[in-house]
């Protein structure tokens, strides 16, 4: 959304983007988050000639217990999204608001002390592990940093949440090149358990692990926010895993939302077209239905200078000149479903004609 479209209204949790939400559940809420990367020319006087636009406009809201999930293609601005609400990148503007604050206007201090309740798993658990460190000085680590740990309780604390994540209590004294990829995984996950957080944003926690550890992953987490509420944000790839664990979704293209909504009526009912192709790529493990499969052409823009209309116009089959020259709004549908489209209602009506029959249209006329 851009600055001057921020107020689509939610009928069931208030408005996005119009200040933070009254209901208590809502653990965290970002409202028009932007982040814009410079971009810098020259070698001995450098100056900026441009900014990358990794996260432009993006808000949703996250409820205590419930499971975000963030998709779209690579380069649309998940992981930015997954850094800056940890602030590992600092946001361009924008609001994140967790337990009522806002933590663009936190000290480096209070800082530190949100990040107790907000945490993250990255995608790489052998870059996120540090090698010198044994499993159990890895899981230790983040009492240590806020001065939380008590000698005598350090093996007790360890064993239980190696317990917890299916691994042993043997595995503590291991270095992470003795460990698979699940079981460095699994550590990723203690550690990031260890400050009992509320908010735990996951960055692809699966894509590089087999499918048979893949499964077993997801339980772990499924069964972990069952057990302690936990709110999660899952970024990945496989839209098969994130309907498993996730509760809402919000699909990005281009630093921007096009759809977000409960998963069941974003994967069973898609609207926008860029979700419709996302979504018929989802195998269905029946070779007795025969799907269709859309095929996006052309290549992705570059965030650098993105369309000035919609960010999807330029390889959309439903395309039209209102595409190119306006932007459009996150619009609300039933049941909460907002979708960025300007022909959203005659696309779900079945009444819009793909791009080459407008053409032929024309020509004929």
């Amino acid at each position: 959304m851009s600055s001057t479209k921020v107020e689509t209204e939610t009928s069931s949790e208030g408005k996005i983007g119009n200040g933070p939400s009254n209901d208590p559940d809502i653990v965290l809420e970002v409202i028009n988050l932007r982040k814009y990367f410079p971009l810098e020319a020259g070698y001995l006087f450098k100056r900026k000639v441009a900014d990358i636009k990794a996260v432009d406009g993006v808000s949703f809201k996250l409820k205590k217990g419930e499971t975000l999930g963030l998709v779209g293609e690579s380069g649309c601005g998940k992981s930015t999204i997954a850094k800056t609400l940890t602030f590992l990148h600092k946001p361009t503007s924008g609001e994140i608001w967790f337990k009522g604050r806002d933590l663009r206007l936190l000290s480096r201090k209070e800082l530190r002390e949100v990040a107790r309740d907000l945490t993250m798993v990255f995608q790489d658990p052998a870059a996120s592990l540090d090698p010198r460190f044994t499993v159990m000085q890895s899981i230790l680590e983040p009492l240590e940093i806020h001065n939380l740990v008590d000698e005598t309780e350090k093996y007790g604390i360890v064993r239980d949440l190696l317990l917890r994540v299916g691994l042993s209590p043997h595995h503590a004294y291991r270095y992470p090149h003795e460990l698979s990829g699940g079981q460095q995984q699994r550590v990723g996950i203690a550690r990031a358990l260890t400050l009992q957080p509320q908010v735990i944003i996951l960055d692809e926690p699966v894509s590089a692990l087999d499918v048979s550890v893949r499964a077993s992953i997801i339980n772990l987490l499924i069964q972990l926010q069952d057990d302690f509420k936990f709110s999660y944000i899952f970024i990945a790839h496989d839209l098969s895993v994130v309907r498993k664990i996730s509760h809402k979704v919000a699909v990005m293209y281009l630093g921007k939302l096009m759809e977000y909504g409960n998963v069941g009526d974003v994967y069973d009912d898609p609207m926008h077209p860029y979700t419709q192709a996302l979504m018929s790529a989802v195998p269905i493990p029946d070779p007795t239905v025969k799907k269709e499969r859309i095929h996006l052409k052309g290549e992705v823009p570059t965030p650098i200078n993105p369309p000035v209309g919609c960010r999807f116009c330029t390889r959309c089959r439903y395309v039209r000149q209102k595409c190119f020259l306006e932007e459009p709004e996150l619009k609300e549908f039933e049941n909460g479903k907002l979708v960025a489209c300007h022909f959203a209602e005659e696309i779900k009506a079945g009444t819009h004609k793909l791009a080459d029959e407008l053409v032929d249209a024309e020509i004929t006329e």
